[in-house]
């Protein structure tokens, strides 16, 4: 039996209320379960290993990020990855952070054909509930990455090596 194959996020927000926040979590991929561990200095060094996600909302800031999230495009697909993964349970929020879970800045809004559309209490949201929000993101399209990757290998008539061009992958981190 192989040990799972664990990706640290290190999200870092500073586009909404409150000083730049910095929150680190641990992604199991093949599972999809997150943790969302502790907060870290905003202002840390980055540290790249092929291990590490760096998810912001400011790419600007930061050399060495590997998602960028933009709202405008993103924050539908952010806001129903938190929901999807925190309804199977795959989401876990350890207590030192408890206070930044973006649940309890999200109201439901309404219920149309697309499904719920939920909404920001913008009076309460921080840069953590954003920080949580994109760590969970980030885990989700890291386990959707791994998914088509492992879909693709196990495939008799499509196998992916290091000749292959998979720039088509929405998200995936190779082991090195």
């Amino acid at each position: 039996m192989t040990q799972p194959q664990i990706i640290k996020i290190d999200s870092r927000v500073s586009g909404y209320d409150g000083e730049p926040v910095r929150v680190l979590a641990v992604c199991i991929p093949d599972s999809g379960k997150v943790l969302v561990q502790k907060i870290a200095p905003y202002r840390e060094p980055i540290k790249s290993s092929p291990d590490t996600v760096l998810v912001t909302d400011s790419p600007s800031h930061h050399a060495n990020w590997q998602l960028a999230f933009y709202e405008q495009q993103d924050i539908a697909a952010a806001t129903r990855a938190y929901f999807e993964r925190k309804r199977g349970g795959f989401v876990k929020i350890e207590s030192a952070v408890a206070k930044f879970d973006p649940e309890s800045v999200l109201e439901l809004r309404k219920i149309d054909k697309t499904g719920a559309v939920h909404e920001f209490n913008s009076s309460e949201l921080t840069n953590g509930h954003m920080a949580i929000l994109l760590a969970i993101w980030a885990c989700g399209r890291a386990s959707f990455g791994n998914m088509l990757s492992e879909q693709m290998t196990d495939d008799g008539d499509a196998s992916l090596d290091d000749d292959d061009d998979d720039s088509m992958m929405p998200f995936s981190l190779n082991g090195g």
